[in-house]
């Protein structure tokens, strides 16, 4: 379409990606994500994380959020858990994204009674880690917000001493 416009079609989806020419490593990555988003909205699923595994870090449409939640979604899908979780700390520790993670880790919760085990542990661990990001950075409200859930969660698992630590 245009120098850095590319339009990728699979399987009747398609998407115009803005692509940031800094390096061959992040065309490559870049690349890499954009097929893996279009590979899990024609509904195949392995092959979808297969690439945005090993590259997610190095592409730089990670500035936009939609995409992120493109590749959280790609990851869950591809059910690959250890990928996906590695990718939620990744944008918490770089200190961006943060608000995405929440989103997707509550967006998990309110699946997790019909999710797997691995799921379940999953949710605890990604809601875990943003009360430990908001304590750290002293955001109150996004911290009343995680114990919230965190006292939510452990309540439906009956873990009620628990539960009530975080709604204390």
């Amino acid at each position: 379409i245009s120098d850095d416009k590319i339009v990728l079609s699979i399987g009747g989806a398609s998407a115009t990606f803005t692509f940031n020419f800094k390096s061959i490593e992040t065309i490559v990555a870049d690349l890499n994500i954009a097929l893996a988003i279009l590979l899990s909205h024609v509904g195949d699923n392995a092959n979808a994380g297969e690439l945005a595994s090993p590259i997610y870090q190095q592409s730089t449409f990670f500035e936009r959020s939609d995409l992120f939640e493109g590749l959280l979604d790609c990851l869950y899908s591809s059910n690959n858990l250890a990928e996906l979780h590695s990718a939620c700390v990744w944008a918490v520790e770089q200190n961006h994204l943060v608000n995405d993670v929440l989103l997707f880790s509550v967006r998990l919760y309110k699946m997790h009674k019909r999710a797997s085990h691995e799921e379940q542990e999953l949710v605890e661990s990604l809601l875990i880690l943003l009360n430990k990001h908001f304590t750290e950075k002293n955001h109150v409200e996004q911290l009343a917000a995680s114990h919230y859930n965190l006292g939510n969660l452990y309540g439906s698992k009956s873990m009620y001493l628990r539960s009530i630590h975080h709604y204390n």
